[in-house]
């Protein structure tokens, strides 16, 4: 018999087919008082993060990005700042390259086929480098997802996303984490010495990560939503699997070596598991 108390507070209980009602109503009230805390915070967190969950916004590098359907977008891509430029990812320039446009100069992110194009803010905590330019830099003063209209559709209420259109976005969202997650992916183990067999993007429900015994690394999609320094933890965390397939002493210990701030950093993620939720 298990309890499970889900991402917005409401409580799951498996038991074998037959079990009487008494026996699971008793196993409930005996954990009643572990189970009221821990179903307290998971509302909590649900309640705080609302619109999140409703994707109004939808969350991207840990910043909250408004959805905005526009006639004139070709295609979903999202605007960070005034000045952007579009950046296509770049092995072996892991410190960045300078941008023409200043410190303030920014990012486009958008979806071309199979590939995000990334550029991130020189003077911002996600500005990683490890691109080149790929377009002139153009005015932006929004801070919002940009997605074609024909992703919304009239009804009797007024207007409505289409089911296709977080099916268009998770698309987007599941390419830009391939290009990021790669990217950090390639700067830690060339920084740490380390090599790995092969990376791969998943669409988990209850993992952010995964490391095989084979060397295959495995990262949750929805990772892209986390903040830069926890989505660098969690590929640090995975990459120290290599050497220990295990959560021992050693272990932990590799992972300070390497991120000295871990256990701020799995607390926070560990606030953040309803975003598996998310896109499915």
């Amino acid at each position: 018999m298990a309890l499970y108390v889900n991402y917005d507070g409401s409580l799951t209980v498996r038991a074998p087919i037959g079990m009487p009602n008494k026996v699971i109503s008793d196993f409930c009230k005996k954990n009643e008082k572990a189970l009221a805390k821990r179903i307290q915070q998971k509302r909590q967190i649900y309640n705080s993060n609302i619109d999140v969950i409703e994707y109004s916004p939808v969350l991207i590098f840990g910043v909250k990005k408004k959805i905005n359907f526009s006639q004139s977008c070709k295609k979903i891509s999202l605007s960070l700042a005034r000045d952007t430029v579009s950046l296509r990812a770049k092995r072996g320039n892991p410190e960045g390259i300078p941008l023409n446009g200043g410190a303030d100069g920014v990012v486009q992110l958008s979806l071309r086929g199979s590939k995000a194009t990334a550029a991130i803010q020189q003077n911002s905590p996600l500005w990683r480098g490890g691109g080149e330019a790929a377009g002139a830099v153009k005015q932006s003063d929004t801070n919002e997802l940009l997605v074609p209209s024909k992703y919304y559709e009239e009804c009797s209420g007024g207007m409505k996303y289409q089911h296709r259109a977080l099916t268009a976005i998770k698309k987007f969202l599941v390419n830009l984490a391939a290009a990021h997650i790669k990217e950090r992916v390639e700067y830690f183990t060339s920084k740490f010495g380390i090599q790995y067999v092969g990376m791969r993007i998943i669409n988990a429900k209850t993992l952010w990560g995964s490391c095989s015994l084979s060397g295959v690394l495995s990262f949750n999609f929805r990772a892209i939503m986390l903040e830069a320094d926890e989505i660098d933890y969690l590929i640090i965390h995975e990459l120290c699997h290599l050497d220990y397939m295990d959560h021992s002493r050693a272990f932990w210990q590799k992972v300070a070596n390497h991120c000295p701030d871990y256990k701020v950093l799995r607390a926070r993620l560990k606030q953040k598991n309803y975003l598996q939720e998310l896109f499915r």
